[in-house]
């Protein structure tokens, strides 16, 4: 992995030219042992090789037949950008990446309404009762969103018969795709619900049959709490194990 801050301060600290070959700054490394990729840096100027913990292992320095030489610049922030642009076309070469945006969910018509509560509060994180009344979880849920189902449809109506937080999180996911494939990250993005559709654990088998090798959780809640991102994130673990 790339320490970029404790390699520019090496930069800053050794008085550089003007001009310099940039050839003996940088070398990746890669290998063929699964996915993993690994970089390390080189030479700069008079700094000693450094040395990085890789995925592979640790090294100063990679094999000759393993180099990237790059073309000396007079600007030496303009070749740590086009350095870093590289390097990171390498990494996504080698992964199929994901990105899994979390939210709510809510229901999309007014018949989505009771059984989106049942799920609601279902929900340990929401209601938690003593762990001698656990089994009272589902039928007190039943009964809740049975009685406030009414109440709840009118104000779905009153917005259009439904909860536009779907069609949002939808829009946001194409637009994240878009920009990421502007800066030449060619991921997926997915949409996990926790409580109506598409349901977190939907998300993830489409992931799995998606071949993802690397994943990227983002919560969309606006803060963190225990009964919102908390209780997706406590989802996802029980799904990853």
């Amino acid at each position: 992995r790339w320490d970029s801050s404790a390699y520019l301060h090496s930069w800053c600290s050794v008085p550089c030219p003007s001009r310099l070959s940039l050839s003996r700054a940088y070398s990746i490394k890669s290998s063929s042992i699964g996915s993993a990729t690994g970089l390390c840096l080189g030479q700069c100027c008079r700094i000693k090789p450094l040395s990085c913990k890789c995925k592979l292992g640790r090294s100063s320095q990679p094999p000759p037949d393993s180099r990237q030489h790059f073309s000396a610049s007079s600007s030496a922030s303009e070749a740590v950008l086009t350095a870093q642009s590289d390097i990171r076309k390498l990494f996504v070469a080698n992964e199929k990446i994901g990105v899994l945006l979390l939210n709510l969910g809510g229901p999309e018509t007014l018949d989505d309404v009771q059984p989106f509560l049942f799920n609601l509060f279902a929900d340990p994180d929401i209601i938690r009762l003593p762990r001698a009344f656990r089994f009272l979880q589902k039928p007190l849920a039943q009964f809740i969103s049975v009685a406030r189902a009414p109440k709840s449809k009118e104000g779905y109506a009153s917005i259009g018969g439904g909860s536009p937080l779907r069609q949002i999180t939808d829009a946001q996911g194409e637009a994240l795709m878009e920009a990421l494939c502007g800066k030449d990250i060619p991921a997926k993005v997915y949409v996990g619900m926790r409580y109506w559709h598409p349901f977190t654990e939907e998300a993830i088998e489409q992931i799995k049959k998606d071949g993802i090798t690397k994943l990227v959780v983002l919560p969309l809640y606006p803060q963190f709490s225990i009964s919102t991102s908390g209780s997706s994130l406590r989802l996802l673990e029980s799904i990853f194990r």
